[in-house]
């Protein structure tokens, strides 16, 4: 997709969300604290009643016919139509009509708080906070940009040679990870597609592929490896450079990193052979002038002590912090997919 304003609906069924800071953030991009690249104007749809739902439809039949639909569907989470429709359940509607167009849900409730069915009908749910932050504003532009590139570049096939590698391409896969992660690949993915499993490869995309440790981590994990805080692994960012996920759905918000680029770059920039460990390399890189940036394991004494783990500290799974395995089970109510990491928490020896 050439870079372009964004059409985004936002469905409520409160018109004084015209007026949220929500709307105004993603309109500016986020805001100049938030590097997105793309800018959007937004479209506030009504449905306080059943009339407003009617007017809706309508409106999907016009945008279907100019071929002029959004990019995005922002669509309340709590949004209580007169027929007591729930947003999630509006969302499973709304996919039908225009299978083309992803949906995300918005809500001012605690995430917690809702239940797991109703959440993966959305590929995302943002907190109003969130988005009125302009924290989350470059993941509502990934996933519209992601959404549109899988769209356009889907090809009708019953090869399930050609459609993994259509996938790895969509995914930017190092020839390192391909035939590892060809086998990873949910079966669904390399089937014929229906209407659904574009909303169903977007989830996966978002909160397997690119949402737990295996091929990809996030910024705190990626450290953790390098025996680094995240404030280390910044002073890394130009000696990495390229070793970062650019495939569908990235995002500057959730920044990932290829392990597998990783270990290859720091290896090569060391000159070091494949036997010494990572997390020495990575504080080569950056020198001991900087080792307030080396990492420390949480509620343990820093000498001689190195992280290896980023753990929780309850099933909660909230606050990741860096740890030893050994202070750390496996969460026994998290069962990863093949080829992606079980989840870590803190134990009580």
């Amino acid at each position: 997709m050439k870079n372009k304003t964004l059409q985004i609906w936002w469905v409520d069924d409160e018109a004084e969300r015209l007026r949220s800071r929500a709307i105004k953030r993603i309109q500016e991009g986020g805001g100049a604290s938030v590097k997105a690249r793309w800018r959007a104007k937004v479209w506030l749809l009504c449905l306080k009643d059943q009339t407003g739902r009617i007017e809706f439809e309508k409106e999907m039949d016009r945008a279907k016919r100019n071929k002029k639909l959004p990019h995005l569907i922002v669509l309340d989470q709590n949004l209580n139509i007169a027929d007591g429709l729930r947003g999630s359940s509006f969302a499973v509607s709304i996919r039908a009509e225009i299978p083309s167009v992803p949906i995300v849900g918005v809500t001012a409730v605690e995430l917690e708080k809702i239940a797991d069915l109703q959440r993966e009908q959305f590929i995302e749910l943002f907190s109003l906070d969130g988005l009125q932050s302009g924290d989350r504003i470059p993941d509502l532009f990934s996933i519209a940009t992601g959404f549109a590139k899988v769209a356009s570049s889907y090809r009708r096939t019953t090869n399930p040679s050609e459609r993994t590698g259509q996938i790895l391409q969509w995914l930017d896969c190092p020839k390192d990870d391909s035939d590892f992660l060809s086998k990873c690949l949910p079966g669904e993915f390399i089937d014929e597609w229906d209407d659904e499993t574009g909303h169903s490869f977007a989830r996966w995309v978002w909160h397997t592929f690119a949402g737990r440790p295996g091929f990809l981590s996030d910024d705190l994990e990626i450290a953790t490896v390098l025996g680094l805080k995240e404030s280390g692994l910044m002073r890394l960012e130009t000696k990495l450079n390229g070793c970062d996920y650019r495939g569908v759905f990235s995002s500057s918000a959730r920044r990932r990193w290829w392990v597998s680029k990783v270990r290859r770059a720091v290896r090569e920039l060391t000159k070091a052979s494949a036997t010494e460990p990572l997390w020495k390399l990575g504080r080569q890189l950056i020198g001991d002038q900087y080792v307030r940036d080396f990492s420390r394991c949480h509620g343990r004494s820093p000498k001689g002590c190195v992280p290896d783990v980023v753990a929780f500290s309850d099933d909660t799974l909230r606050d990741p912090i860096q740890a030893r395995m050994q202070d750390t089970k496996p969460l026994d109510t998290d069962t990863p997919p093949f080829g992606f990491e079980q989840r870590r928490v803190f134990w009580k020896g």
